[in-house]
């Protein structure tokens, strides 16, 4: 319930009033606000304390893009945020219900289908949250609100993205609620999709009983108890109760993957099917180990004293595979972004259209998905391209870099002029090519010849120098290319990346984006590797950066069958008076068919 504001708060930050408080943690205070058209608003704004802080500044920026990449139906989307001037803060859509922690403190447990629809709910929510490339790392009660539309899950304050190496964590620095935390986190475990799936068990358990299924007295017999001891699942009905503990295995590796306890909650029956008991209940099958991939590294974390009495507990049945109703065990790598259909049209890109391409996308198809995964999907409006990705009922090999048939282009190709590389456009040898961008069109080195095969990979590492200050560029490869459309995977010195398609007519057309701050290509090489299928219906182009599966389109609309590979540098942006050019840097140039 939201609570008059206090003196010291504010009144007005930007365009939004202020008019009412309704939280605070240790991060900062949550007030109500209304836009200026009178909607309301939810206006997190930090402590100042914290703010001075460049390494929290960092982690906040951190949170607000990963809200940004997680689809709207699952959380409160950010609508505006002040990143950089005193005082920080972040404007969310108001989702007016009350959260699952107070839901549960004032009325009780949850039951039926109440439950059933939190845990379904919940888990739909996660699965678009790994889709955008996010481990949350802080699901509790107090982070799930329970809307009108259903459960929505906030709160990215210590989210993380799975391709993170490392983040403005510090040794012994404790992230998370004590009682959710996956205990291969306590133990600087890595960081995967799979600690999510353990803090669902645990909110899950909440819900149906009133208390955490490893609560203790004090925060180290919490630990202690999440590490060593089985949880507490006494009071959980028989259809969640074998699926919730899968979810809290110790060993992440024999958890159920989200795809998978979305077909189990929609394929399992439902508790009033047949009231009549069985002499003997039919025996579960447990769940397969999982193989599990994008993982990071997690922020060091408190480690659980244990109690003087004794060493770890026996081997009990909580340390052995849990059962469930059905062997599930998939795993699927999530895409770090969502994809995005956006046109972007440009006088100054129309004129230098005539001297090269970009390239394409439409939502990926033809995805095949778990019956359960699928009613869950539309019952809570799941239909980004990263959701149908995530929710597949097998591991999908496509999101595998393919292997590598004959070369195209011969290897190494970048250490010899005579291989028929483009020698006006820029300076090669020693496995390395220098273009220099030049401010009123793009600067671009074509590969020999023209690609005849209809399924290929074109790979190398890209690097932009020189960038000048406040000036955006871009580099990359543009694929089947001829001198006026063509697509195009391009590296921006923002940190962002693209995919886009470019026609005859200047056009330009944003297929899929990685958002700004995801890379670093003007301090380090980026390894980007763009797979292109062409099929009589539609081009298909996906990318890897960095290995991380990043971008893709499947084309049907005019798509382009043939024509060249090329690497390029453009300017895009105009700003007055800086003419100064930048640098792109290439190697491991490769062009080989895929086997």
């Amino acid at each position: 319930m939201p609570l008059p504001l206090r003196a010291g708060d504010p009144g007005r930050l930007g365009p939004y009033r202020l008019t009412a408080r309704l939280g605070q943690g240790g991060m900062g205070t949550v007030l109500l606000g209304e836009d200026a058209s009178g909607r309301h608003v939810a206006v997190k704004v930090v402590n100042p304390g914290l703010a001075e802080d460049e390494v929290f500044r960092t982690r906040f920026r951190r949170e607000v893009t990963a809200a940004r990449r997680v689809s709207r139906f699952c959380t409160a989307p950010v609508l505006d945020a002040e990143l950089e001037h005193d005082p920080l803060y972040v404007v969310t859509e108001f989702v007016d219900g009350p959260t699952l922690a107070a839901a549960v403190r004032d009325r009780g447990p949850l039951r039926g289908g109440d439950l059933e629809g939190l845990a379904v709910g919940v888990a739909t929510a996660l699965s678009a949250i790994h889709a955008a490339g996010i481990v949350h790392r802080d699901l509790k009660p107090s982070n799930v609100l329970l809307s009108a539309t259903g459960p929505r899950v906030i709160d990215f304050g210590i989210a993380r993205p799975l391709t993170a190496a490392d983040g403005p964590t510090v040794t012994g620095q404790f992230l998370g609620t004590p009682a959710y935390i996956a205990p291969e986190l306590m133990r600087d475990g890595p960081l995967t999709p799979a600690a999510d799936v353990f803090a669902w068990g645990c909110v899950v358990a909440y819900a149906a009983t009133g208390r955490p299924p490893f609560a203790g007295a004090n925060i180290p017999e919490t630990l202690y108890r999440v590490v060593h001891e089985p949880p507490v699942l006494d009071g959980l009905d028989s259809t969640l109760h074998p699926l919730v503990e899968a979810a809290l295995d110790k060993d992440p590796e024999r958890r159920p993957a989200v795809p998978d306890l979305l077909a189990t909650l929609i394929s399992a029956p439902p508790t009033w099917e047949d009231p009549t008991p069985t002499a003997a209940p039919a025996p579960e099958t447990a769940i397969a180990p999982t193989s599990r991939t994008a993982t990071a590294p997690a922020a060091r974390t408190v480690v659980a004293p244990e109690p003087p009495v004794a060493a770890s507990p026996p081997v009990t049945a909580a340390s052995a595979p849990s059962p469930v109703a059905e062997s599930l065990a998939r795993t699927r790598k999530s895409p770090p972004v969502a994809s995005a259909d956006q046109e972007e049209t440009s006088a100054r890109q129309g004129e230098a259209g005539a001297g090269r391409g970009k390239a394409g996308r439409d939502p990926r198809r033809g995805r095949r998905f778990a019956a359960g995964a699928l009613v869950a999907a539309l019952l809570l409006g799941l239909g980004s391209a990263a959701g149908w990705r995530l929710l597949s009922d097998s591991p999908d090999p496509e999101m595998s870099v393919p292997k590598l048939g004959a070369a195209l282009v011969p290897d190494g190709s970048l250490n010899d002029p005579a291989t028929g590389w483009d020698v006006e456009c820029g300076v090669y040898g020693n496995g390395r090519l220098k273009i220099e961008g030049d401010k009123e069109s793009a600067v671009y080195c074509t590969a020999p010849g023209e690609v005849s095969a209809s399924h290929f990979v074109a790979q190398a590492r890209v690097r932009l120098d020189r960038v000048p200050s406040g000036t955006l560029w871009g580099a990359g490869l543009l694929l089947l290319g001829t001198d006026d459309r063509d697509y195009a995977v391009m590296l921006r010195s923002d940190g962002s990346a693209r995919l886009v398609k470019e026609t005859a007519n200047g056009n330009v057309k944003v297929l899929d984006t990685v958002p700004a701050g995801t890379y670093k290509p003007t301090t380090n090489y980026v390894r980007v590797q763009a797979e292109v299928h062409v099929t009589p219906e539609r081009t298909s182009v996906r990318a890897w950066l960095d290995g991380e599966y990043a971008l893709d389109a499947d084309d049907e609309t005019a798509p382009f069958a043939k024509g060249r590979t090329s690497l390029f540098i453009e300017s895009l942006d105009d700003v007055p008076g800086d003419d100064d050019p930048a640098e792109a840097w290439f190697t491991d140039f490769t062009l080989n068919r895929t086997r």
